[in-house]
């Protein structure tokens, strides 16, 4: 599993929930916080956990809000880093243009570039590419998860 497959995945479920807390929380503003759904703790969030009645609805409203918020812009971030372009060029590659002329030898000097997205970079060279951190950075937060990759921990 990649690191762009594996926060898809994590975004996915983390949207999910957020959308199941909305739906049961819609049409019952007297729910209490302890009402959520399987994989939400409410317990990790000491606001959440201690409001009730219409304030805790409010409080389970907007942090609803943010996390399907931050899903989309999580998700948006992982879908630039698999389009953007990585720069890759070839050491130069020396040629000798005049070789039969011992006295006037020239060399022609020539590199070649490339833009590669994340995929093409990977079948390429078999690596995440140079903006790989900025994944890491991401997948940090599910760090507890039995499918993160110990290699993607985020490294000073």
């Amino acid at each position: 599993m990649t690191i762009t497959e594996f926060l898809l995945a994590r975004i996915a479920e983390d949207e999910a929930v957020a959308r199941e807390v909305l739906a049961q929380q819609q049409h019952d503003v007297t729910r209490s916080p302890g009402d959520f759904p399987s994989g939400y703790d409410p317990a990790k969030d000491a606001e959440l956990a201690s409001a009730d009645g219409p304030i805790g609805y409010t409080v389970v409203m907007v942090g609803v809000a943010r996390v399907l918020a931050e899903c989309e812009a999580k998700r948006r971030i992982v879908e630039l880093h698999q389009s953007w372009p990585v720069l890759v060029e070839t050491p130069p590659n020396l040629e000798v243009v005049t070789p039969d002329d011992l006295s006037t030898i020239a060399v022609r000097a020539s590199k070649r570039l490339a833009w590669l997205t994340e995929q093409e970079y990977r079948a390429r060279f078999g690596t995440e590419p140079p903006t790989a951190p900025m994944l890491r950075a991401l997948a940090s937060v599910y760090a507890d998860h039995p499918d993160f990759d110990p290699a993607w921990r985020v490294h000073d």
